[in-house]
């Protein structure tokens, strides 16, 4: 109902304010028109006094003037040029006359002595009374001027005033049927269009065929903007689906903020950091350190910001637009200790590499003195010789160990290794060596690497024959389901549960075994794990029967 009074006011007052402006118009074009025929009527008058007037017969042309006056219900002024007033109809005794002021001032007057016609309209002074003046020059002599009370084009109006109270009231129905009809015909689109536009955007089905309207072009339009709105809103839907897919299968937090700091959207990891949901940071959180969070990014620049929760780093990026601010959480706990581990490795491995470099520039130095005799150059040349098959050594683990990291975890293995080669290859390459192999061997074939199983063998070998002060080293290999149990057991000394977990990490080595003769490279042990994890498995340190130390290695067959 608010909606059709309103259009029906619109269009009332637009076709009203059309009709006054077209009435004053007309009204105002009347009232020129009405003036312009008075002037020209009272010009006739003068015309025709001026005829009967005559100025040697003063009585004739009184009466004469005195008649035309009263019948036309007019004044007559007669002027000299230098304004004195020496005959007006308006007054019975010419005494009187001499009380009248001059005339020289008045603008009718004026204008007849500069172009021999004047007119003004104005209140006479004499009468009180609004009067049309109209003066001519006669005869370059004198101004015969005549006047009548003028009461303009309302006094035409005010005779046709039944003839206009009617006009006017056809007029104002007619303009409130208008108004109803135009009303009515645009306000029942209107109400359609909005219901149907408030369903759509609701997601409610319709039937477009209930919003078929009278008029057929009208009809189309309705169907064709149908049609656009459920494309539009499937399309827009389908944006705002796939951007949650992909917002929500992020690994960092995102979350939008209004203007007021309100959540208008956030994935599920932002709700992991925190472990709790809420709308908004400052109400709804309850503990310190995640509001302080908050507060410190609500008062920085956009950018990159770091922060630490929970015992995790974390990168904040800020953006800000005009409504909407904008915050990613991305985890960087694993990229700082990369970068930290990576320094650690550097350090490690630049101290690893700086006692043979330096024992080989050592040697090659001393090889340099010519007085050395053949004997003492030999010695030299020999340790010179070791010291770079152990830097050849430490640059192969360093390589090795490298590429185990590197390689994806979800290993395939299309073919088995025999254990017998494995067996022969370890036999040959220990067959100088001072302490005793023996080996357990359960089955034939082993579905994994013939490269990984030597190298986790020869490593665990090589460990145990440094560091190990028995004469005998015990190896195994059977197969349980699908699991490959490696084991190499020694002698002793048993290893202090204290370093059981630091002997895997890289260029570690027991108190004990620092010693000059050792030769190990310290990653020995690092890539036997590297190695069990690729496959899935695992490395552990047991104390065996012997009071010795026992290294199982366990693989799932892949």
């Amino acid at each position: 109902m608010k909606l059709f009074v309103k259009y029906f006011l619109i269009i009332f007052a637009t076709i009203s304010s059309v009709l006054i402006i077209g009435l004053i118009a007309i009204t105002t074009i009347l009232s020129d028109d009405y003036l312009e025929e008075r002037k020209g009527t009272l010009l006739n008058y003068i015309d025709m006094i001026n005829s009967l007037y005559k100025k040697d017969d003063f009585t004739y042309s009184n009466t004469q003037l005195k008649y035309i006056a009263e019948n036309l219900g007019i004044r007559i002024t007669i002027i000299s040029k230098d304004g004195k007033v020496f005959y007006d109809s308006t007054f019975l005794n010419f005494e009187d006359l001499k009380t009248v002021e001059n005339h020289a001032g008045r603008k009718e007057v004026k204008e007849a002595l500069s172009n021999k016609i004047g007119y003004d309209l104005r209140v006479s002074t004499t009468v009180k009374v609004k009067h049309l003046y109209v003066a001519k020059l006669i005869n370059s002599d004198y101004i015969l001027r005549v006047s009548f009370p003028y009461k303009g084009v309302d006094q035409y109006l005010s005779e046709l005033k039944n003839h206009i109270l009617i006009i006017f009231v056809f007029l104002v129905l007619t303009v409130l049927a208008i108004s109803y009809y135009f009303s009515r015909k645009l306000l029942i689109p209107l109400e359609n269009l909005t219901d149907m536009l408030q369903k759509v955007e609701k997601n409610e089905k319709i039937n477009i065929e209930d919003y078929k309207q009278a008029d057929d072009t009208i009809s189309r339009l309705f169907y064709s903007l149908y049609k656009h709105m459920i494309s539009k809103q499937q399309i827009l839907n389908d944006e705002r689906n796939k951007m949650q897919f992909i917002l929500s299968s992020l690994s960092d937090g995102v979350i939008l903020f209004d203007q007021n700091w309100e959540i208008i959207y956030a994935n599920d990891k932002v709700f992991d950091i925190f472990g709790v949901k809420f709308t908004n940071p400052f109400e709804d959180l309850k503990a310190y350190e995640p509001i302080k969070i908050f507060n410190d990014i609500k008062h920085k620049e956009d950018g990159k910001h770091f922060t630490k929760y929970n015992g995790r780093f974390y990168e904040i990026t800020v953006r800000r637009f005009d409504r909407y601010k904008i915050l990613v959480f991305h985890d960087s706990t694993d990229q700082m200790r990369y970068h930290a581990f990576k320094s650690e490795i550097v350090a490690n491995i630049s101290h690893e590499l700086k006692t043979p470099v330096s024992i080989i520039m050592g040697y090659a130095e001393t090889l340099n003195n010519d007085e050395l005799d053949y004997e003492t150059r030999k010695k030299f040349a020999k340790k010179l010789f070791d010291s770079s098959v152990r830097l050849d050594n430490l640059i192969n683990d360093i390589i090795q160990l490298h590429s185990l990291e590197s390689q994806d975890r979800n290993i395939f293995v299309d073919k088995s290794t025999h254990t017998s080669e494995i067996i022969q290859e370890l036999q040959e390459i220990y067959k100088d060596c001072s302490k005793k192999l023996e080996f357990f061997i359960d089955d034939d074939y082993l579905k994994v690497y013939k490269e990984h199983l030597l190298s986790i063998l020869k490593n665990l070998i090589d460990n145990a024959i440094v560091y190990s002060a028995g004469n005998t080293v015990t190896i195994g290999l059977k197969k349980i389901d699908k699991k490959i149990v490696i084991s190499v057991d020694d002698e002793g000394p048993i290893i202090p549960d204290d370093e059981k977990n630091k002997i895997f990490e890289r260029f570690y080595t027991s108190s004990k075994s620092r010693n000059k003769k050792s030769s190990g490279t310290g990653l020995g042990l690092s890539i036997v794990k590297h190695t069990a994890e690729l496959y899935g498995g695992y490395v552990e340190l047991l104390k065996n029967v012997k009071s010795g130390n026992c290294f199982k290695v366990v693989l799932i067959e892949k």
